[in-house]
């Protein structure tokens, strides 16, 4: 096939299921005067990222270096960016020297990105970015502990739509708002709010919200110790979360909610039962998380309620309990006693919980069931015959190799357990995860991503086959596969490394004490995250830029 001769359209449709390494190397190779340049370089430089944390976070985003930035702004990558996403925390001293560079040399290329947004600390918000920089932003995620921030001496963005604080012992004041603002997120911060006259409710709330929201809001979270009181949310709320809170039964009997209200997540409130309680018809997901509630019986749930979860409370048992047609159901629970009489819907496609007492041969009448967690104890267990995803903790005498685990599996993650080299038998597998476990381990020749952290794992004779391409490790190996694009160490000891690694684009180190010396980088490195030595830092950006 000629793809050079497909129609645009087909070819948009081919580079969305690409992934952003596969575009990079295609743009790389491709010669300038390729029409499939300019399609990959649309593609991939549309939503970018410029970030010192973990690139995998943001999966929509393309994690640009230094000098792709000074591409595109010189014109070099043909790309219209349409968003940029800036991250930055403490500790990077050297990233934020080349950022703040960047941004101050090619500010008129920065300023003319339709979507901005920042997370990270208050103080490095003005160092970066300064105010005429910020004309299009639309989300801002503030760490602002220990501080104040206040939008007389720092005014909101004027297009801004998502605005997140977080931080103890900090204060936020803001009595400008731009009418942008579609969401808020506030976290352990005592908040003082002046809505403009355009809002329909004005005034102010602060720890004690007793007012009515604003009008256009259409998301809202609280966390930690704030005291909401018969409250009436806009009717144009979509999502609302209250974690954390002096919130409890009373007010949530009395609590008028949204009716457009499509996601509510009540958690860590102490709530004990849910007697009296009418939750909101609308609702696609709800989330009673950690609230000492003892019994579901009784409960009545929205008939068309597609997510439920109701983990961490201290139920005995889900005998009796009527649930709507869910897709996914979570109930982790150490008090749980048993699931005998349980009953799950067998539209269920996502189920994690503890299976004590639960007979595993009634899960293959959930023939939709593709992802299962939880907590296994029997070797005996039976898994259903269709799942795709397995995410299992087990006790420390399960041995993997007793365990019938379906041929349909494609992603294994197991904690805890014995492991021997044995052949897994899944034709399908791509991703495998064992932590905390003890004894060898045989990787299947389909695995192309590898995750092994443990303590107790020898190292000693492990086989790595070419072909994967991330790995994650708490221990040194003496060889590596070639294939590698992620490499991850944990717990790791050693003062430096040495890679010849061709194809390695992403390295990450989180050291025990020390700081890693990286004498030399890998031809492809693209971006480094960790423990490392400001020397290895400050060579490793002059690099890139």
């Amino acid at each position: 096939m000629n793809f050079g001769k497909l129609p645009n359209e087909l070819k948009y449709k081919i580079i969305e299921y690409l992934p952003h390494d596969t575009l990079k190397d295609l743009y790389d190779i491709l010669p300038t005067s390729s029409g499939w340049k300019s399609l990959l370089a649309s593609r991939l430089y549309s939503h970018i990222s410029i970030s010192n944390e973990n690139p995998m976070e943001n999966a929509d985003a393309y994690r640009i270096s230094f000098k792709e930035l000074e591409q595109l702004a010189c014109g070099e990558i043909d790309a219209q960016v349409q968003r940029l996403d800036f991250e930055t925390y403490l500790g990077t001293a050297v990233f934020n020297k080349y950022l703040n560079m960047l941004t101050r040399l090619y500010s008129d290329f920065i300023a003319n990105i339709p979507q901005i947004t920042f997370k990270g600390y208050h103080s490095y918000l003005d160092k970066l970015l300064p105010e005429t920089l910020r004309n299009n932003m639309t989300e801002l995620t503030l760490n602002i502990a220990l501080s104040t921030f206040s939008t007389e001496h720092d005014p909101l963005p004027p297009k801004l739509e998502v605005l997140r604080f977080w931080g103890r012992e900090s204060t936020a004041k803001l009595k400008l708002i731009p009418k942008s603002l579609r969401s808020i997120s506030v976290d352990d911060v005592d908040i003082d709010i002046l809505f403009p006259s355009e809002f329909d409710d004005h005034g102010s709330f602060v720890r004690d919200m007793s007012k009515t929201f604003p009008e256009p809001l259409t998301s809202l979270s609280l966390t930690d110790y704030y005291k909401i009181r018969h409250k009436t949310f806009t009717d144009k709320l979509t999502f609302l979360c209250i974690r954390d809170c002096y919130f409890g039964l009373s007010e949530i009997v009395n609590t008028t909610w949204p009716r457009s209200l499509k996601e509510l997540r009540l958690e860590q409130l102490y709530i004990e039962n849910l007697t009296g309680v009418v939750f909101p018809p609308s609702l696609d997901i709800l989330s009673l998380e950690d609230c000492g509630i003892e019994s579901f019986k009784g409960a009545v749930f929205p008939e068309l309620l597609q997510s439920l979860d109701i983990s961490l409370n201290p139920f005995k048992d889900l005998d009796g309990v009527i649930f709507p047609n869910l897709k996914k159901l979570e109930f982790r629970n150490q008090d749980l006693v048993t699931l005998s009489g349980a009953r799950f819907p067998w539209t269920l496609e996502s189920l994690a919980g503890t299976f004590k007492g639960y007979e595993s041969n009634e899960m293959d009448l959930l023939q939709n069931l593709r992802k299962l967690s939880g907590r296994v104890d029997n070797e005996n267990f039976t898994f259903p015959s269709q799942v795709e995803e397995l995410d299992l903790v087990l006790g420390e005498d399960v041995n993997y190799s007793k365990l019938l685990f379906p041929k349909t599996i494609k992603n294994l993650s197991l904690k805890g357990g014995k492991s021997s080299n044995f052949d897994w038998k899944l034709p399908l597998l791509e991703e495998l995860r064992l932590e905390d476990f003890h004894g060898p381990v045989q990787v299947p020749h389909t695995v192309t991503m590898l995750m092994l952290k443990s303590e107790y794992h020898d190292p000693d004779g492990l086989t790595l086959h070419e072909g994967i391409r991330h790995l994650v490790l708490s221990c040194q190996l003496t060889q590596y596969p070639l294939s590698l694009r992620e490499l991850e160490f944990w717990d790791f000891t050693s003062k430096s490394l040495n890679l010849d690694l061709p194809n390695l684009r992403k390295l990450k180190i989180r050291a025990i004490s020390n700081q890693v010396i990286l004498p030399s980088f890998p031809p492809k490195l693209r971006f480094i995250d960790g423990s490392f030595d400001n020397a290895t830092m400050e060579r490793f950006y002059s690099l890139q830029g």
